[in-house]
């Protein structure tokens, strides 16, 4: 419970310390501008997950469990992945109220002025994830037919 406890206060301090800048200084930098930014982090969730659910399936720890401790290592990069892209997401989460919107959420990279800024930024983002996540899965798809077409030695 301590351990979950400290995952969530840690992603909170993060959400609140990297969304300002993320979203006030990255998002408008990057290519494509927002919603560049938008479409970016829509790909980072089924990417990293993609890695890491195709590490962990190559884990065998009673018949190699030093390299099943490196797939596991490698599969950590897919939940930073994911990670990150919860932090960016939360980070634009308005408040519930209108009257919770003071001058402090209208700022520059907080969620009011992203929303104003770019107002469909949620709609590039899903669009993103689910596109990257179908292709990601047609490809997976292809990969699995082909290995058992392949006769096996």
């Amino acid at each position: 419970m301590v351990i979950i406890t400290a995952v969530l206060v840690g992603f909170a301090l993060t959400v609140a310390t990297w969304g300002v800048d993320l979203w006030g200084r990255v998002a408008p930098a990057a290519p494509g501008g927002g919603y560049g930014f938008a479409a970016f982090v829509g790909a980072l969730l089924p990417v990293g997950l993609t890695v890491a659910i195709v590490s962990l399936a190559r884990t065998e720890w009673k018949a190699s469990p030093l390299r099943s401790l490196g797939w596991t290592i490698a599969s950590l990069t897919g939940f930073a992945a994911a990670f990150v892209w919860a932090v960016v997401v939360f980070a634009v989460f308005r408040p519930r109220y209108r009257r919770d919107w003071d001058g402090h959420c209208h700022a520059r990279g907080n969620p009011c002025w992203v929303h104003v800024e770019y107002p469909y930024v949620w709609a590039v983002g899903l669009l993103s994830t689910v596109l990257v996540a179908a292709a990601l899965i047609t490809v997976l798809i292809r990969i699995a037919n082909a290995r058992e077409k392949t006769p096996s030695a």
